[in-house]
């Protein structure tokens, strides 16, 4: 029986490699039941034209550098008020922003010759396949059982990736804007899913990526600071088409009893801490600040709703008050990144970033590469 599975699993591999678009695969896995979220009207929609300057990119992706490196010695770590201003001397790049690079590298013209045709979509065969090249730093365990299937069992991607709602996809999905910021199309969507289901296939994960990159999309193009409750409504109105509302999912902390969808989850309590205008260290300790996407989205969120304004208050406090601080740094780093470009980072924070030591010289290279291409008609 599993036999033919596997044999089943190969020529559905040859059939989606035969269509055109991610889109058109995203819609056949759905149909086949291998893609574990719903089908939502939001994912068949094209974004709005956008103008973004190549200043924000680099920020978006220099941001999820700075906030990683800044949270990586803290890692797991009680969270205390104090705030980390600087790097340590032990802060270094984790997974968060290995992944984030190696998707860059994958979205990047290959050669001489942009195959705009190609170039303008995630190819996951090759996102995963560069997964699987180099040691991933500080690996969680999704990312292993991922590994293990793709690799050890050579399952194909579309079911290596387990039913996990962990952060490891969030984390690592922001460069998926790059492609449509001069022709925007739904194709960002799509690219979103295939991303996310690689290694957590996941109701709340898919929902949380998509929902990330339409929030990252939006910031990249706004010259105005978006007021608080934009971050959860939009949030909400593109989590909850694709996430539904019957899942279920249940808060780790014994503090909270909740069970049910996670976007109602999530609305409910950064509203909440919103109206109580509730310190972001001590709603990171009520509803826990870990790895798990029930509590590291609303903790960026409400993050967010505070600290948008400004880049360096933002990404530093994230990295202070989180246990899963270099993620929860990441992720913020690469949101007031794109809201701001690199202007928005002090040079402290900046420099090492863009020059080194803490980014390695081709990750650089590949941002600024990025921060070309992607601009071009």
């Amino acid at each position: 029986m599993l036999l033919v599975k596997l044999m089943n699993y190969r020529h559905l591999d040859k059939r989606l490699r035969e269509l055109e678009s991610n889109t058109e695969r995203m819609s056949l896995l759905f149909q086949l039941g291998l893609i574990n979220a719903r089908e939502g009207d939001f994912l068949y929609k094209t974004p709005p034209k956008i103008n973004v300057s190549s200043e924000k990119i680099l920020g978006m992706l220099y941001g999820v550098a700075i906030g990683d490196a800044l949270g990586s010695p803290y890692e797991g770590k009680r969270p205390k008020p104090e705030i980390v201003r600087a790097y340590a001397t032990r802060s270094h790049i984790t997974d968060d922003t290995q992944m984030t690079f190696w998707t860059v590298e994958v979205l990047l013209p290959k050669g001489l010759l942009w195959r705009r045709s190609r170039a303008e979509r995630l190819d996951p065969w090759e996102l995963a396949d560069r997964f699987t090249k180099e040691r991933i730093i500080g690996i969680g365990g999704t990312v292993k059982d991922f590994l293990r299937n793709y690799k050890k069992f050579n399952l194909p991607w579309f079911i290596s990736g387990v039913p996990s709602a962990g952060n490891g996809a969030l984390m690592r999905i922001s460069p998926l804007v790059l492609p449509y910021l001069i022709r925007p199309s739904k194709e960002m969507w799509a690219d979103s899913v295939l991303d996310t289901i690689i290694t957590h296939n996941d109701p709340l994960a898919i929902s949380a990526s998509v929902a990330f990159v339409n929030i990252t999309y939006k910031l990249l193009g706004m010259d105005k600071l978006p007021q608080p409750e934009w971050f959860i409504e939009e949030y909400v109105s593109v989590a909850r088409d694709i996430e539904g509302d019957n899942t279920t999912y249940k808060p780790r902390t014994k503090k909270i009893r909740y069970k049910g969808p996670a976007w109602e989850f999530i609305e409910k309590y950064v509203r909440w801490a919103l109206d109580e205008q509730m310190h972001p260290l001590e709603f990171g300790n009520y509803v826990h600040s870990g790895g798990y996407l029930l509590e590291t989205v609303p903790v960026v969120l409400l993050l967010a709703m505070y600290f948008i304004g400004n880049a360096y208050k933002m990404v530093t406090r994230a990295a202070s008050w989180s246990y899963d601080s270099d993620t929860i740094g990441a992720i913020s780093g690469y949101l007031c990144g794109a809201l701001h470009g690199t202007s928005g980072f002090p040079p402290h924070l900046l420099v090492p970033v863009m020059e080194g030591p803490i980014l390695p010289s081709r990750f650089q290279n590949l941002a600024r590469i990025a921060a070309r291409e992607f601009l071009k008609n």
